[in-house]
């Protein structure tokens, strides 16, 4: 749901900008609302599955307790904290960039000055670093997960002893899981190179946007800028035509984070998909498939957007009506 729709929105804000005419600057009005209460209702909701995601986390990689947290409920957890974050990436970068037409009437209706557009951007980004900062422990967590030395072949253990050897490994996972196939190698590795280039493209975007923040702040408030600050200044500054400029640079922003998400989210279902097999390998029934109060309640926080942007589109509706 919080793909879904923050995709969506996202995507039309982008195809209504370039667009002139009432009806597209009333939709890009009303989507514009909707992105921005995407965002509050998306925040919170990806920070209560970043913390609970650090107890489980911190539990497993600490040895205080794994109970009814396996394999399998790991690679979820970690590709949760991930596809989470992704979308929130949209309202960031793309509100504070979009600007009205000239001739829109909402802008003097909706008493929103360009100062105070400047404190939600500042407000938004504040949130969102306290999110990276949190996703951090997920980050190294799931770094170390999948790109740490394994214990696990002939030379590979301490002082450069035996552990155990592939051929035994498998045999433990044959005892394991059974009939019941694991994710692939290529499907491991895919995995973990989407959660990596996820997490560094995320603290990439986070970074750009300090600075941009920073240089801004120094710039309005008439500060002496250095030789080094006015480079950046002037750099920051063509990057910014030229993504107002290029479809495909905006294209490939829209596209980047959806793909990856896409590719996490198969990746989950997959892993659900065994944990279905191996309960059912055990004589046990698999619950995750079965509605439960997490599942209402990742749906029923992402209503009110939709209620958002009913009531802006019916509070401005004068604008297209005749």
């Amino acid at each position: 749901m919080e793909i879904t729709l923050g995709f969506g929105l996202a995507a039309i804000v982008v195809i209504t900008r370039t667009k002139e005419g009432r009806k597209w600057s009333f939709l890009q009005f009303v989507t514009s609302a909707g992105l921005e209460a995407f965002f509050d209702f998306a925040i919170y909701f990806a920070l209560s599955i970043l913390i609970a995601s650090i107890v489980v986390l911190a539990n497993k990689d600490f040895g205080v307790s794994t109970s009814g947290f396996g394999a399998c409920e790991a690679e979820i957890a970690l590709a949760m904290s991930v596809a989470c974050v992704l979308p929130l990436m949209y309202p960031v970068g793309l509100l504070p960039a979009h600007q009205s037409h000239s001739e829109h009437p909402q802008e003097s209706a909706s008493d929103r000055s360009r100062e105070s557009k400047r404190g939600l951007y500042h407000f938004r980004l504040l949130l969102f670093s306290l999110l990276t900062v949190l996703f951090f422990y997920p980050f190294v967590s799931q770094a170390i997960h999948n790109w740490a030395p394994s214990r696990i072949g002939e030379g590979k253990g301490p002082g450069g002893e035996t552990v155990v050897t592939n051929e035994e490994f498998e045999r433990v996972q044959k005892v394991c899981f059974g009939s019941v196939k694991y994710l692939a190698f290529w499907e491991s590795q895919l995995l973990a190179a989407t959660e990596l280039a996820s997490s560094l493209l995320i603290y990439f975007f986070l970074f750009w946007h300090l600075i941009s923040a920073h240089i801004q702040r120094m710039e309005i408030d008439e500060e002496d800028i250095g030789a080094m600050t006015g480079g950046l200044l002037r750099i920051m500054g063509r990057i910014k035509s030229v993504w107002k400029r290029s479809k495909p640079l905006i294209t490939l922003f829209l596209c980047v984070p959806a793909a990856l998400d896409g590719i996490l989210l198969y990746c989950i279902f997959h892993l659900r998909h065994i944990q279905a097999q191996i309960a059912q390998g055990l004589g046990g029934q698999y619950a995750g498939n079965e509605w439960g109060f997490g599942q209402i309640v990742s749906i029923v926080i992402f209503v009110p957007v939709l209620v958002d942007m009913a009531f802006t589109g019916w509070t401005y509706r004068t604008s297209v009506l005749p």
